[in-house]
């Protein structure tokens, strides 16, 4: 059959000319690497990448070790970082020790008495407030005038006094033989502890701006420094619960039930020495008169 008009004016073409009219190269389809696309930065090869990240990461590293260059800086990381440990086995157990040490019912000066052990904790956590706000607010005064270190080793004492006397059987015999007055006493500890604990709260920051290396890199260290606060929050529970439950059942096996609450309170104290003894590495200029 003839061919169609198409296909004859194809035919006639010269052979050189398909090749040059018809035919595209390859290489005008190819992706530069190096050539920017619809204005946006060349995306770096894998290795360039790769550079960069380690890169990047040896940066930071760089960053978060450099104020710890600093002695001072160093000691009130650390310090803090032990204090924040002791405060939150507190704040997670007290509930727990007026359950299972204490036990209902709970009577507040025998003027009011509650049942559970729920609204015993809102009751306790009620002068702890009271007293920190105020002692914050003292504290802070007197550090001005007296030195950070000397607040931060009386509101350390004070936190450590009361977590010493919740370890010891002084709670449980007053739960046995005078449980009218055991929750009034730990509504007492629990005022000291707050007010040590709100005048370490604000003495502790002023304590950490004193001690900034570069006022530059003020923020980032501040922010570095908070670690001490917010790593604590998830290592110290798991951490007394081992003790917990460990020095528990052993209590529960020698007949004394309440050991494992006993344990945790004795960490708790040792960790608030430590954290306002260490303290005392810290070198300040003295205030002046």
């Amino acid at each position: 059959p003839p061919l169609p008009p198409a296909a004859v004016a194809l035919q006639d073409l010269p052979c050189e000319q398909p090749a040059a009219a018809w035919d595209v190269p390859v290489a005008s389809f190819s992706v530069q690497p190096d050539a920017p696309r619809d204005g946006l930065l060349p995306l770096p090869a894998p290795a360039g990448r790769v550079a960069r990240a380690l890169a990047l990461a040896r940066a930071v590293v760089g960053n978060v070790r450099r104020p710890f260059k600093s002695p001072n800086f160093t000691w009130v990381f650390w310090t803090r970082f032990l204090m924040t440990i002791g405060f939150v086995i507190v704040q997670t157990y007290i509930q727990y020790y007026l359950c299972d040490v204490v036990g209902a019912p709970f009577i507040i000066f025998g003027i009011a008495t509650v049942q559970t052990a729920t609204s015993a904790t809102s009751a306790f956590i009620v002068p702890l407030l009271v007293g920190a706000v105020v002692a914050s607010v003292i504290g802070g005064m007197l550090s001005d005038r007296l030195g950070r270190k000397i607040i931060v080793l009386v509101s350390g004492g004070m936190q450590s006094l009361c977590t010493l006397l919740l370890g010891l059987p002084i709670i449980p015999l007053l739960a046995t033989h005078a449980h009218a007055v055991s929750f009034s006493v730990l509504l007492c500890l629990g005022m000291v502890f707050g007010m040590g604990y709100g005048c370490y709260e604000c003495v502790d920051f002023a304590l950490v701006n004193d001690v900034l290396p570069c006022r530059e890199d003020a923020a980032k260290d501040m922010a570095i420094w908070h670690l001490a606060v917010t790593i604590p929050q998830v290592i110290a529970t798991p951490i007394a619960a081992v003790v917990l439950t460990a020095l528990g059942a052993y209590g529960e096996s020698v007949g004394v039930p309440g050991l494992g609450y006993y344990g945790i309170m004795w960490m708790t104290t040792l960790v608030f020495v430590l954290g306002t003894v260490l303290i005392q590495k810290v070198r300040l200029p003295k205030p002046a008169a």
